[in-house]
């Protein structure tokens, strides 16, 4: 009877002690800030939305042991819900602000459209004026590749033009150039009586030699300073 009083006052320790330990657990300082801070949500606006997304990461990234202290988990729920509502209504509200789809502005577009997608799936869903808006963006997106694509046209055709206007330039100036050439005027005849040849020289500054029998013969880079005939014999600029 002595042995079976002391085991059950053994058991009774072990338990005191474990409803204790029970007790004692209490949320760490992590758990403790999430807390506090769904407690301090209050009304929920658009503008709440970044501290309530803040909140929700933080008490996913709560531990396992440590979630079950949060008590005001619910609270932090309904918020999320509200601000869901909230956001499913401002994008309605911008879709129905669009106006006429043909006439729509890109900005306007835009604008909803960055908040329908935000949303998720289910909120997606309660978006009464959706089809309007994908009709919307659509429309807008092929306008858009439209003028892009206007543009690059534009912008080769101006390359293009650049090109031959340039190529026309170029032409333009040999033309002037050969025309020049064409019309250039005689400064100076000379007679070598040693070789029968005759020296001419022009208002170009390029010289030209005619052999004996009146075979037109020029020089290197257009001078005749000195070159020579195909029957080997070298000619020489004639010096009174």
């Amino acid at each position: 009877m002595r042995l079976n009083l002391k085991r059950m006052g053994s058991l009774a320790v072990v338990a005191a002690l474990a409803l204790c330990l029970t007790g004692c657990a209490k949320a760490d300082e992590q758990t403790q800030a999430v807390i506090d801070r769904i407690d301090a949500i209050g009304e929920v606006t658009l503008g709440s939305k970044a501290d309530i997304e803040s909140i929700r990461k933080d008490y996913d990234k709560l531990p396992d042991d440590q979630v079950k202290f949060v008590e005001n988990l619910d609270t932090l729920e309904s918020a999320e819900a509200e601000l869901g509502n909230l956001k499913v209504d401002q994008c309605i509200a911008l879709v129905d602000e669009i106006g006429e789809v043909e006439s729509a502005s890109e900005k306007s577009v835009e604008e909803a459209w960055s908040v329908y997608d935000s949303l998720t799936s289910d909120e997606r869903s309660r978006v009464t004026n959706s089809d309007k808006l994908k009709e919307a963006k659509k429309s807008v997106d092929a306008k858009a590749k439209a003028e892009r694509e206007a543009a690059a046209k534009a912008e080769r055709e101006a390359a293009a033009e650049a090109k031959k206007s340039t190529s026309s330039s170029k032409s333009s100036s040999s033309s002037s150039s050969k025309k020049s050439s064409s019309t250039k005027e005689e400064t100076g005849r000379y007679y070598d009586p040693k070789t029968g040849g005759t020296l001419y020289t022009y208002s170009d500054g390029t010289e030209e030699y005619t052999d004996g029998w009146g075979n037109a013969v020029r020089g290197k880079n257009g001078k005749a300073d000195e070159y020579t005939t195909d029957g080997g014999e070298t000619w020489h600029k004639y010096k009174d």
